[in-house]
């Protein structure tokens, strides 16, 4: 009964994401190893989408990192809400891969990439998110956004993005 009850509140404390939100990033040039915790950025899936970005012609990109969006979008960790209403999925949950970013200097940012996303032309919807480094960004904020033949990159500050150096 004692060792349920401690079960049950370990998992109630933890924050269970749908995919791995950490990372050991080694970078050989410098010979140093960050680490790198993306679990602000993710909201349970009965939460609303918080992180989001209005580009200027109106189109709005909705982002769960770690996991799936509340928007309407199936199994997509990043949803765009086109100018014509249509909802697109920029790339699934399960396709996630955390990655230096050449946007920053070692321990000041990483890109997060997921692909598979809805069909565009003769190919997948794929998302590039680069989180740079800002320390009193938290969770954060995005201040850009690019797309060039249906590749999507989204630009955020965050304080997720500061490694720790191991």
């Amino acid at each position: 009964m004692k060792l349920a009850l401690v079960v049950t509140l370990l998992a109630a404390l933890a924050i269970a994401t749908e995919v791995p939100c950490t990372v050991y990033l080694h970078y050989p040039k410098e010979h140093t190893t960050w680490f790198y915790d993306l679990s602000r950025l993710y909201h349970p899936p009965n939460q609303a989408d918080t992180l989001y970005y209005r580009d200027s012609m109106g189109s709005y990109y909705y982002v769960n990192f770690c996991g799936r969006t509340t928007t309407s979008c199936d199994k997509a960790s990043v949803c765009q809400r086109a100018t014509n209403y249509r909802y697109y999925s920029l790339g699934s949950t399960y396709t996630q891969f955390i990655g230096p970013t050449s946007l920053a200097s070692a321990g000041r940012g990483v890109d997060v990439t997921y692909s598979l996303g809805d069909r565009c032309d003769t190919f997948n919807r794929s998302t590039t998110i680069h989180v740079i480094c800002n320390e009193n960004a938290n969770p954060g904020y995005f201040f850009d956004e690019t797309e060039t033949d249906c590749e999507y990159e989204l630009y955020l500050y965050s304080a997720a993005g500061c490694g720790v150096l191991m």
